[in-house]
């Protein structure tokens, strides 16, 4: 609770000061901005805006303190480059969970209490990070360091936007938004001075108290101050509001009206006028989580959410991304005598590490001293760009300064990679991680006025966790990828890529056509059934035509893409299937879309399984499952994308008269959305080179050293194609096949009979037919049960907690309203689409991607055996016990872990089958597993409807069983 404010109103005033305050003679209602703009700008609102510089500088210092300290800890926890990356972005990931809960807390039980929390929390957690002795420990700890100081970190822009009038909003914020670029000073302040010191303080066996262990406490400090001090100042009156306690949010009013002109005089007699966002309605939890999210989702504030969450992301990529690493990479350039590209630099220091052995045989964890200059120099250009920016923004929108700061951000970039100048590096450096950053100061200012104060915080916080995502995900690709794809690293954070990222995008974007294709449908059906004349049989065929012209047509793509390349058969399906799809927008009838899904299944066969082996082809053997895996994101990111398209699009209902033909609706044009990720994949595709392995694999050593040679130049500056050292290849085993003409072959089937064979021969045989098992049944966990999933969300969600059922009673529950509902059905068709039904799916696609990118990162330290059995048992485990739990939340919890994690677990499948057969027949094998995969879909889905009303328990305890199963299977591959 916030304590009272006592406001002390003198008695008396002269006649000169009655004369210069205004005027309220009829003892009127105010609104809240009104009453702002009476109290003005003064001492109470210079206080908040210090006070929330300086939480904001806590942020800082406990998300970027971190890439201090590891250079100087190397010694006593030693750390990979992978691991690091890690480390620094374990902060962000912790955020990433927490933000969702502590936007609702905040907009529910308040924004300086949450604040307090969060900070006091951090502290406690930073100390504990002290005494941390091995990588495992202070990864936890910083975790859970990021779930705390995630409440100030969003919450605290909402907090201090509205003290402010909507004219000064967006310029306070920034105001005290400059104490981020001053935390990167104390930050190097502070480190300089700590490390400067070599003491070591023994607290047990091999275990001392060093000073890189002191900075912990020392970065924490601004966040003790900041939450002892939030005890004195109020609430946000608009919070207040929101909730419904305008009397207390007026005693906040007038505590800033009295501080800012010494009285109260000409404000006293006024009352705040209710405004019509305050709820205190009590619901139960989950229903409140619901309700405080829903309004996010609806037209127009779901436009304005998606932009500020995607300039997020955007920003957040390079500011914490790439900023993270700025000491290492400037600790690094500094250590280097010669002036050379940014990129010779890393590659140096990768042969000679940092942290060295001395003579005695002692570790030395070196930390430049021109290190810490450089983060100041980062500092000092932050505070200046800080306060121009400022100052512009009196003059100057906030949309054209985030414009202009992404497009110098982006220019110092590419700028990076040609200079050999350590002090321009620094320049160049500074200001794209500065500009970058600083956006995000601009697109927060832009949420605070965009939303309405009872979900301002939840969408500050939200949109703040897909940045801390962002920051987590690149730092720890920059670990990945740096040392190997030093330029394309750089090309990636300053929106260009080079022709592995390239490959890399454009299997992602196919991939995500591909799943848009095949389960985008499912909303289309309900949206066309009235024009089409659909029949519960219609639905279903249209449901699973799809698939089944995937099944029919798996072995020939296989066939094709192994014996007439892979990109020339993903561009000709690609395109097919964007005719395909345009034609089904202008269907009149069942037959036409029936005949158009069809033939969309039989192309995008091709790409579904070949884009696996294309992609595998441009990476390293021992990269190739994490590659795959994180393209495989784009696999949540089709769910968000069908679920958000299609709730904007089919919110309308215009009609639009074609040639008195056909009817153009808003389900039409949605056939038209879904379809463009694959148009746009497919003409990207036409300017990418053929997988150079193909080109081995049919004996053309001369094309794929063609297209190695243009790759090597494109990524090495400077070198021309004589440089390229590769001259020939060595034959590999089984990487090659006959080429001689095929007079002898009979005709092409007798061919693809040749090129199946090598399947069902050993070894090829034992992992061709496990590959596949699995594949049916993981298919027939995520497809068959994805299926009830809608069903299920809705039951659990409106039961509010308070009912206790299992699955099956649950499921029998669903029925019941439909039943009653025949009874008083119109005549009239309806073709609606609940918004429940968007939101479904956008959160399923959420909880993919979130899955896909930890599963991805876990696989650069685990193997893919070990995470592959984790996945399927907790898959099994969870499908088991939802036959015997009862409890709401329980249920919803296992039933996804039962569906998702058998459906992450594809990808990884599709990565081993990529590195285990042979470039000859690997297309074919990735196609014929997914053509396994797809039968698993069709099984499961009609296995629902023939037993789960006769007996729904076994049905879990079989499906649980195939997860189960997989697992055990799963040992049999080989674990990398």
């Amino acid at each position: 609770m916030s304590p009272p404010l006592a406001v002390e109103v003198p008695k008396s005033y002269t006649g000169s000061e009655k004369a210069s305050y205004p005027k309220n003679e009829n003892n009127q209602t105010i609104k809240l901005d009104d009453a702002l703009e009476l109290i003005g700008f003064g001492r109470a609102q210079v206080e908040i805006v210090l006070l929330s510089g300086v939480t904001i500088m806590a942020t800082i210092c406990e998300t970027m303190g971190i890439s201090v300290i590891l250079p100087a800890s190397k010694c006593d926890i030693p750390i990979s480059t992978g691991n690091q990356g890690l480390l620094s972005g374990a902060t962000f990931l912790g955020i990433v969970l927490s933000s969702y809960v502590w936007g609702y807390l905040s907009d529910t039980q308040g924004r300086r209490k949450m604040m307090q929390y969060g900070l006091y929390a951090t502290g406690v957690i930073a100390v504990l990070s002290s005494f941390a002795n091995d990588f495992a420990s202070l990864l936890v700890l910083r975790l859970i360091a990021g779930v705390c100081i995630s409440a100030p970190s969003a919450t605290v822009f909402a907090y201090l936007g509205e003290f402010c009038t909507p004219a000064r909003r967006a310029q306070m914020i920034s105001y005290a938004s400059i104490a981020a670029m001053i935390a990167m000073g104390y930050i190097a302040l502070i480190g300089w001075w700590i490390l400067s010191y070599d003491y070591a303080l023994e607290l047990g066996e091999n275990y001392f108290y060093k000073p890189w262990r002191q900075l912990f406490i020392m970065y924490t400090i601004p966040g003790l101050i900041a939450a002892l001090t939030f005890r004195l100042v109020p609430e946000s009156p608009k919070f207040y509001i929101a909730i419904g306690k305008t009397q207390r949010a007026l005693e906040v009013l007038r505590h800033c009206y009295a501080k800012n002109r010494g009285s109260l005089l000409g404000f006293s007699e006024y009352h705040l006028d209710p405004e019509p966002e305050s709820s205190c309605q009590k619901v139960g939890l989950l229903s409140s989580l619901r309700q405080q999210t829903l309004p996010l989702l609806k037209w127009p504030l779901l436009l304005y959410f998606l932009v500020c969450c995607l300039q997020q992301i955007s920003a957040f990529a390079v500011y914490g991304g790439l900023g993270l690493w700025y000491p290492e990479l400037m600790n690094q350039v500094t250590s280097s005598t010669d002036n050379l590209f940014i990129c010779a630099v890393v590659e140096r220091a990768q042969a000679n590490k940092l942290a060295q052995i001395a003579p005695d045989g002692n570790c030395i964890a070196i930390v430049n001293e021109e290190t810490f200059i450089y983060i100041l120099i980062l500092a000092a250009f932050g505070t200046s760009f800080s306060v121009i920016i400022s100052f512009l923004l009196s003059i100057v929108n906030q949309k054209t300064m985030t414009v202009f700061s992404f497009l110098v951000a982006a220019g110092a970039g590419v700028g990076l990679l040609f200079t050999t100048d350590r002090y321009l590096m620094a320049v160049l450096f500074c200001s794209e991680v500065s500009l970058a950053g600083y956006t995000m100061v601009l697109v927060n200012g832009t949420a605070v006025s965009l939303f309405p104060t009872h979900i301002r915080a939840m969408a500050v916080s939200l949109s703040m966790m897909m940045a801390r995502l962002s920051s987590f995900t690149f730092s720890s690709l920059v670990g990945l990828i740096m040392q190997d794809y030093c330029e394309e690293t750089f090309y990636m954070f300053s929106g260009f890529g080079r022709t592995g990222w390239q490959v890399f995008l454009v299997s992602a974007l196919i991939m995500l056509a591909v799943i848009n294709e095949t389960m985008g449908i499912s909303i289309l059906i309900p949206a066309s059934h009235c024009d089409l004349n659909l029949s519960e049989t219609d639905k279903g065929v249209l449901t699973g035509v799809s698939f089944a012209g995937i099944i029919l047509t798996s072995h020939l793509w296989g066939y094709v893409a192994d014996t007439k390349g892979r990109k020339n058969v993903i561009v000709l399906s690609l395109v097919i299937t964007t005719l395909c799809s345009l034609v089904s927008s202008m269907a009149v009838n069942f037959t036409t879309i029936a005949v158009m899904r069809l033939l969309v299944g039989m192309s995008i066969s091709a790409p579904s399984a070949t884009i696996y082996a294309y992609l595998g082809e441009f990476t390293k053997t021992e990269k190739r499952t994490v590659v795959i895996s994180f393209a495989s994101v784009a696999v949540g990111l089709s769910y968000v994308f069908t679920g958000t398209f299609g709730w904007i699009v089919l919110s309308f209902d215009w009609r639009v008269n074609i040639l008195d033909l056909v009817e153009f609706r808003p389900w039409r044009l949605l056939f038209i959305l879904y379809s463009l990720p694959g148009a746009i994949g497919a003409v990207w595709l036409m300017f990418l080179p053929e997988s150079p392995k193909f080109y081995i694999s049919r004996g053309r050593d001369d094309k794929a050293l063609e297209v190695l040679r243009n790759m090597y130049v494109e990524n090495h500056p400077g070198v021309g194609e004589d440089d390229f050292p590769v001259k020939r290849f060595t034959p590999e085993c089984n990487e090659t096949v006959d080429c001689m003409k095929q007079d002898g072959c009979l005709s092409i089937l007798a061919s693809m009979w040749n090129q199946t064979v090598p399947l069902f021969k050993r070894p090829n045989l034992l992992y061709f037919s496990v590959c596949c098992a699995l594949q049916f049944g993981m298919f027939v966990v995520s497809a068959g049960m994805g299926l009830w999933y809608p069903e299920i969300v809705n039951r659990v969600t409106k039961s509010n907690g308070n009912d206790s059922a299992t699955i099956c009673e649950v499921l029998r529950g669903v029925e019941l309203p439909e039943q009653d509902l025949l009874h008083d059905m119109e005549d009239v068709c309806n073709d609606h689409v609940t918004s429940d039904v968007f939101v479904y799916v956008i959160a399923l696609g959420s909880i993919y991607t979130f899955l896909y990118l930890a599963i991805s990162t876990m696989l650069r330290k685990f193997s893919r055996g070990y995470i592959l059995v984790i996945n399927l048992l907790i898959s099994g485990v969870s499908g088991v016990l939802l036959v015997f739990i009862n409890e709401p939340y329980c249920v919803l919890v296992l039933f996804c872990s039962f569906m998702v994690f058998a459906g992450i677990s594809i990808s990884i499948v599709n990565g081993a089958a990529v590195s285990l057969f042979p470039t000859s027949v690997r297309a074919m094998a990735v196609c014929l597993s997914l053509m396994m995969g797809r039968l698993g879909s069709v099984v499961g889905t009609n296995m629902i409807g023939l037993i789960m009303e006769e007996n729904c328990n076994l049905t879990f305890i079989l499906f649980g069983g195939c997860s189960l199963l997989g697992a055990a299977l799963a040992f049999i591959l080989p674990s990398r």
